[in-house]
């Protein structure tokens, strides 16, 4: 299948607006990559992930990068990269653990960061003298991991008992950045060490249950146990077999295990696998079925599987719906979709993008404090920026988060899939304001989505040029209008695309309506034993109220009426009115944003 290729475009609305904010104030302020760069300079871990946030944070910046081309952002994420491989010792070692303590608990983890972060850049790098070095410096870290893990049999350490919890999946996620590593250099070695990974199923085989009760997490115990777990099993295997869901999984961590099939699809698309790809799709389909919620997350027991999309109406005192995995599982339908281009994927992201991910943007940085991303996403009467997920201090005495780390990298999937093209014509799959060109055209895009479901482009062209316009119809819309130049056309059967093809003339104009109406979910349709909750969204976007539990009569669509009104602060706010009672709510990502108030999206009716 052809390689998707981003078409060049810039938005103009929410995502615009939400990536320079982050561009602004962490990305391009190279105190913050001095600091995470320091801890590799004295080498001095003995446990901890405080190795992981330059690689995260370079991926962010290169994603970022790529849609600005700003040059000072440039300059910065370059400073940062020479700097990291001034960190390099004798062996080829870019590590915050001491050789004493190397391969023990987070330091595979946090060298598959490295290479991410340093292959990230090698895609922007303007520089052929420094590519040949960061390319450099990267065969060394390589090499010198795979000299030293694998079979045991050959004197090496298991990858799989790399580190000291999650059964070692975290430690086997740095299966994807060995494959691109191979894709960089074509040596095979990187390829066999992959294979190698992939041969451990992603676990060490032994039961995540016993090694929970050996470090006297009881709770978990009690907590996991009751979601019916599998005692062991390789992940593969069980994805391959698709008999139960990741919540029941030997192990069910949710960001690493996404981690870790991220990297087995891409081995398995090198290869062209398919048994191992329809594993991953499996994995993904499974994901989405039991563990994704309404605001796009997964995870309402701290940060695991635990069948999220039936849970996510109980109330939960406990930190829940981490970014990490929100942005995490962006990417992996990112993946899902490049494979098959289902837009059910896009349907997914697009509603994490816009609930779970832009709600987890701490806009009030300077009063909150904090740090630029909020690490947990509250679903019933609980407030943003409980805690620091992932928290290390650092050389200087500041301290980062793996979820602020991370953040930035939840802005690669629409701004890389949002508007793609091909030889024939331009795809636009989520829709904002702005403009892409294409064969000499320019499409300016003019719509208040996804708030409103009116979208239209106008084309500006010196000469009339063929090709075509792909829309994405979301599987939300169940009614859609199209025309172009005021005269209406045939709508097919909804389907995920309509495709126009013409030759277009300067001035045409093509405008789409979504029928967007506001859609009632009762909670027991999520779990048949809890009766007393309610849901509205519209469109892609979840609303919620704030304050307090409300409790509105409110037992179907029909009783409800809606009020637009403008609240400060708010991208869409409303107010929901029953015969006697009103209730206000606004867009998930506007709500809760002083940290200080509660949020609840399920509300009591």
């Amino acid at each position: 299948m052809e390689k998707i290729r981003t078409a060049r475009f810039k938005y103009s609305g929410t995502i615009d607006r939400a990536l320079r904010y982050i561009e602004k104030i962490q990305l391009g302020d190279r105190a913050l990559w001095d600091s995470v760069i320091s801890p590799f300079y004295n080498g001095c871990d003995s446990e901890g992930w405080r190795g992981e946030y330059f690689g995260k944070l370079m991926r962010g910046g290169v994603s970022v990068y790529k849609y600005t081309r700003d040059p000072e952002l440039y300059r910065t994420l370059t400073y940062a990269v020479k700097k990291l491989i001034l960190a390099q010792d004798g062996l080829g070692r870019i590590s915050t653990y001491s050789p004493k303590y190397e391969f023990s608990d987070w330091d595979v983890w946090c060298r598959k960061y490295v290479m991410y972060g340093l292959i990230y850049y090698l895609d922007i790098c303007e520089d052929r003298a420094l590519y040949e070095m960061v390319k450099a410096t990267l065969i060394r870290h390589g090499n010198y991991i795979v000299d030293k893990i694998g079979r045991e049999e050959d004197g090496k350490v298991e990858i799989v008992k790399t580190a000291s919890f999650w059964l070692g999946v975290n430690s086997a996620s740095i299966l994807r950045p060995f494959v691109m590593l191979y894709k960089i250099t074509g040596e095979c070695r990187y390829l066999d060490f992959a294979e190698y990974v992939i041969s451990t199923g992603g676990t060490d085989g032994t039961s995540l249950i016993d090694v929970a009760v050996e470090k006297g997490y009881f709770d978990f115990v009690n907590y996991v146990s009751s979601m019916g777990c599998v005692k062991e099993g390789n992940l593969i295997e069980l994805a391959s077999e698709d008999k139960i869901f990741p919540y029941q999984y030997p192990e069910t961590k949710a960001y690493e295990t996404i981690s870790f099939f991220e990297g087995v699809l891409e081995y398995a698309t090198v290869k062209n696998d398919k048994r191992l790809i329809d594993a991953c799709m499996k994995f993904g389909e499974r994901v989405l079925k039991t563990d994704l919620t309404i605001v796009g997350a997964v995870g309402c027991y701290d940060e695991i599987f635990n069948n999220s999309t039936k849970n996510q109406v109980r109330y939960s005192e406990k930190h829940m719906q981490e970014t990490c995995v929100v942005v995490t599982l962006m990417e992996y339908l990112s993946r899902m979709y490049e494979y098959n281009r289902d837009a059910r994927y896009i349907d997914y992201i697009e509603r994490s993008l816009y609930n779970a991910f832009l709600g987890a943007i701490n806009y009030n940085y300077g009063k909150n404090g904090g740090l630029p991303f909020d690490s947990y996403s509250p679903l019933i009467n609980n407030r943003r920026g409980l805690l620091v997920a992932g928290k290390q201090y650092l050389p200087d005495g500041s301290y980062y988060g793996c979820c602020a780390a991370i953040g930035s990298m939840g802005f690669c999937a629409p701004t890389s899939l949002g508007v793609t093209e091909s030889d024939t014509g331009v795809c636009i799959s989520i829709y904002e304001s702005g403009a892409v060109e294409y064969k000499g055209a320019k499409i300016k895009i003019e719509t208040e989505y996804p708030f409103d479901g009116e979208i239209s482009l106008k084309i500006e062209t010196d000469t009339p040029t063929l090709f075509s316009i792909s829309l994405r119809i979301p599987s939300w819309c169940r009614l859609y209008k199209i025309n172009k130049n005021e005269r209406k056309l045939d709508t097919p059967p909804i389907n995920s695309w309509v495709t126009l093809t013409d030759e277009w003339q300067n001035g045409d104009i093509v405008k789409l309506q979504l029928d967007m109406p506001f859609v009632y979910h009762p909670s027991e349709s999520f779990d048949p034993t809890v009766t007393d909750r309610f849901a509205i969204t519209r469109g892609p976007i979840v609303y919620a109220a704030e304050n307090r539990e409300y409790s509105l009569a409110a037992p179907c669509i029909e009783d409800i009426s809606f009020e637009k009104t403008k609240r400060e602060g708010a991208l869409s706010s409303y107010i929901i009115k029953t015969k006697s009672e009103q209730l206000p709510v606004c867009n998930y990502s506007s709500v809760g944003l002083d940290w200080k108030t509660n949020v609840t999206v399920w509300l009591k009716k």
